[in-house]
């Protein structure tokens, strides 16, 4: 079920929101569309292709197709909805969210040796179900790095355990809701103090670091039309001719660092862009252009320049490094 939301926005030009119901029901903005006569055309945000319909004389049906580049038209009918006939727009059951002001801890906690011991070349991975958080083969280092959102080599003075011994942490937070990024953060960063008696202080270093700045040009991005509240939400589909294309929703210039750091690794991102509020833009590029699946999408600094008038420049800056005064192998549970 997918449902579009079309108005005007303040500059008079088509606005669209769309929401697949039965895949999450996000609102995924759409840029470029157009109503010439009866003809609606927009382009389908992170596929390829273009819908085209034509609304019928009554005004009450558009039929048509979206139309993906090389492959065979989808056909597709929207028909105008009445506050009785209306789908109600609703995300899937879940926990509410965590009081904004709330900042929670573990209340229950178990910390345990991975499985495969220490020395473990199982990958760390961090899940939440529900109430319920887990960390697995996870190194003190590497939850340093998932509780402070800081790369691993800007954490100085650690000991030579905290990045070979790894632990499995299963918790539950003391306080009512679901925890927002910001309070997961926050729980870590107690549980590392309380059961691991970490204890440290910042410094700023020179690091060779990639600062996201403005292209000459100006930034190619898109306000966003979401509450400011709402969750970011970013959605990756394969790329027409290779990589990824990846849409991001109701994104901060100052949260987008953090995705760029998954696919550049060796230097930390630093926003210099100077652009305040959230926005909708999407990109398409190849996370490795040497894998078979890269295909012709471009490296991520030339997605990023070419395709949202931004650039990632190599430099140096100083950056927050953490350096630990104090810690131990975790309390017994």
């Amino acid at each position: 079920r997918l449902v579009l939301k079309i108005s005007k926005s303040d500059g008079n030009t088509l606005k669209i929101d769309s929401y697949y119901l039965d895949g999450g029901a996000e609102k995924i903005p759409i840029n470029d569309a157009t109503f010439d006569g009866s003809i609606l055309k927009f382009p389908v945000t992170g596929y390829s292709g273009e819908y085209i319909g034509k609304m019928s004389a009554d005004g009450n049906t558009i039929v048509g197709a979206w139309k993906p580049d090389n492959e065979p038209s989808q056909p597709i009918t929207f028909t105008r909805a009445t506050p009785e006939t209306a789908w109600v727009i609703s995300r899937p059951a879940g926990l509410p969210p965590m009081a904004e002001d709330a900042h929670p801890s573990f209340e229950v906690a178990t910390i345990k040796p991975s499985a495969q011991g220490e020395g473990s070349n199982g990958i760390a991975s961090f899940t939440a179900q529900g109430r319920h958080f887990s960390a697995k083969n996870s190194s003190l280092v590497r939850l340093i790095e998932q509780a402070y959102q800081i790369e691993p080599r800007l954490i100085l003075g650690a000991p030579s355990w905290a990045d070979t011994t790894k632990f499995d942490i299963d918790g539950i937070p003391d306080t009512a809701g679901q925890p927002n990024g910001i309070q997961e953060q926050e729980m870590y960063q107690k549980l590392l103090a309380d059961r691991f008696k970490l204890s440290f202080h910042r410094v700023k270093k020179k690091y060779s670091v990639y600062v996201l700045e403005q292209d000459k040009g100006g930034p190619r991005l898109t306000k966003s039309s979401s509450d400011p509240k709402d969750r970011e939400h970013v959605l990756m589909n394969p790329g027409l001719h290779g990589g990824w294309t990846t849409t991001f929703v109701n994104w901060t210039m100052g949260d987008f660092p953090n995705f760029l750091m998954q696919v550049v690794k060796d230097r930390q991102v630093v926003d210099q862009t100077g652009l305040q509020g959230r926005f909708d833009f999407f990109m398409t590029f190849a996370p490795d252009p040497l894998a078979p699946d890269a295909g012709s999408a471009p490296d991520i600094f030339q997605a990023v320049q070419k395709q949202l008038g931004l650039k990632l420049q190599p430099t140096r800056a100083p950056v927050d490094v953490i350096v630990i005064d104090h810690v131990e192998p975790p309390t017994p549970n």
